[in-house]
């Protein structure tokens, strides 16, 4: 899918959003303005990531009123200043009823957040929340627009996005100059969750290569479909995991990846709790082991890129807990206007950087042959349909976490080895 360049600003190791104390504090410097959605989940989040709790309809409403108190409202009567606190103390309701956890599901308060700002429509229930509440936001900003008009914000206070350091004179930078961004972000995430540059030179894994051995699987998770997985013997692990057994790191690196390696972990995410994405804290879901998952890897290499999946809003580090794989497969549908759906022409073919996602998996191709479809080898016209196309003979590879060779994780494979054998 070919994605369109919209740079924002965040890397693995670097993204510090702004903090606020409240909903309603947020609201002094956002409210009226262009950045209000954006401000508002921030504050939001950052309470139900806190506390795990948004204030009461009570606390809300009395905080709002007290803010319209300001100078900066005495012209309002008091009349508009009910019908804004309503609206308000209305919208603040309904995030807190949409994000109270379901007896079915098993997801985080700020995780259902996520899913609401991202306004994902993976699913009837998702797409359901993320509607309404998009309606009390739609509300809440017409009473505003109704009330004020524009006069608030003259100028609105739009954000910049933060800037990602260069890193010049270093594979990084190389990267950053001759390949696709989401390809210079997949690599920078492989080589951060290694802690090596090296590995990223070593060959796509193979049908020939060796499982990996020393993970462990204790049980399935509560949908029957995920694995849950430790490390279960370090020292094997270590000798036949052929991104470690081969990983040199020498000195100055974040973290000692020896120690406590990254393997697979179904609803794996980086953590993002300082606003950082960071492989190296727990994130995950259901096991303290360190891990990721296909979706978990893809948002972390776009974000590392400096990728935004939605035209509107900043990019947040949290949001990576958002977008599932089959999220991927619609982005129209799930609102991800930075992705366009890939077409193919006589002259144009799969290409290094493009996504490729199905309901349960999604991956980015890293690089791509002259035939990386194998249609070559069909030499009549009648035989050029899909049941004739051979994913044995694809030529491209991908980047990826997946529970391949073992559990492995984060890996770069050739995808007609991967497909024929997954």
């Amino acid at each position: 899918m070919k994605l369109p360049l919209i740079f924002s600003a965040v890397i693995i190791c670097l993204f510090t959003p702004q903090t606020f104390a409240s909903p309603v504090d947020d609201m002094t410097k956002s409210f009226g303005c262009k950045d209000f959605r954006d401000d508002f989940f921030t504050s939001v989040h950052e309470q139900l990531s806190g506390s795990g709790q948004l204030p009461s309809p009570v606390e809300v409403e009395r905080d709002f009123l007290n803010h319209l108190s300001s100078e900066k409202f005495q012209t309002l009567s008091e009349s508009q200043k009910q019908s804004l606190a309503a609206s308000f103390t209305h919208l603040t309701s309904v995030i807190d009823r949409l994000t109270t956890q379901d007896k079915s599901e098993n997801t985080p308060r700020a995780d259902l957040l996520a899913e609401i700002e991202m306004e994902n429509h993976t699913t009837p229930l998702k797409a359901s929340r993320a509607d309404s509440a998009g309606e009390a936001l739609a509300q809440f900003e017409q009473t505003v627009l109704n009330t004020l008009g524009d006069k608030l914000c003259a100028e609105p206070l739009q954000k910049p996005e933060a800037k990602a350091p260069e890193v010049l004179g270093t594979l990084f930078s190389l990267w950053q100059m001759m390949e696709p961004a989401t390809v210079y972000g997949a690599r920078k995430a492989f080589a951060t969750a290694y802690q090596s540059c090296d590995v990223t030179r070593l060959p796509a894994l193979s049908k020939a290569t060796p499982d990996v051995a020393g993970i462990k699987v204790i049980g399935m998770y509560p949908d029957g479909i995920g694995k849950r997985r430790v490390v279960g013997d370090l020292q094997k692990l270590l000798k036949t995991d052929p991104y470690l057994s081969a990983n040199h790191p020498g000195f100055n690196t974040c973290f000692d990846v020896e120690k406590s390696p990254l393997i697979y972990n179904y609803g794996g995410k980086p953590n993002s709790e300082a606003g950082t994405l960071n492989f190296f804290l727990h994130g995950g879901t259901g096991t303290t082991t360190l891990g990721v998952d296909c979706s978990g890897f893809v948002y972390t290499a776009m974000a590392a890129a400096g990728l935004k999946l939605k035209s509107s809003g900043h990019l947040k580090a949290y949001d990576v807990a958002a977008v599932p794989a089959r999220a991927f497969q619609n982005p129209a549908a799930n609102h991800l206007d930075c992705l366009n759906l890939a077409t193919f022409t006589d002259q144009e073919n799969l290409i290094a950087g493009d996504i490729l996602a199905s309901s349960g998996h999604v991956v980015i191709i890293d690089t791509v042959g002259d035939d990386p479809f194998g249609i070559a080898a069909i030499t009549n016209e009648k035989d050029c349909v899909t049941a004739h196309i051979n994913p044995a003979r694809f030529d491209f590879a991908i980047l990826q976490s997946s529970p391949t060779k073992g559990g492995i994780g984060i890996d770069r494979i050739r995808a007609a080895d991967y497909l024929t054998e997954e």
